[in-house]
């Protein structure tokens, strides 16, 4: 703020120098003061709730990092059962494709003996 006064300047014994201001601006100089003061204190504040908040995205970013690998983990894991339940349904159908087999051929064994006493019986 700009102040346009007049004032009167004496240096003092002690070489100290003393100026007289109109008492209005003298006030005004003051309460010019001490709202700088409260700024600077404000300032203070803000800044720490800025390093506070940059702490808090610091951490939520580290979370989130986090869930990703996380994400890529599940995501391979889910591979890796799919893989694994696919090979285990291939091998049952093997399985029951082979129990098929065996049972036909029981089924043709049985035949063939039945086939065998019937034509000792026949001669």
């Amino acid at each position: 703020m700009m102040f346009t006064c007049t004032s009167q300047v004496s240096i003092t014994p002690n070489n100290d120098t003393l100026i007289c201001l109109p008492i209005k601006v003298a006030k005004e100089i003051i309460i010019d003061l001490e709202e700088g003061k409260a700024c600077e204190k404000e300032n203070h504040v803000l800044e720490n709730n800025i390093l506070l908040l940059e702490k808090s995205i610091q951490y939520k970013d580290t979370l989130i990092s986090s869930y990703q690998e996380k994400e890529i983990i599940y995501k391979t894991q889910i591979q890796t059962y799919q893989q694994v339940d696919s090979l285990q349904i291939k091998q049952l159908q093997e399985k029951e494709d082979e129990i098929e087999r065996h049972i036909k051929e029981k089924k043709l064994g049985l035949g063939g003996v039945v086939l065998l006493i019937l034509g000792i019986l026949m001669l």
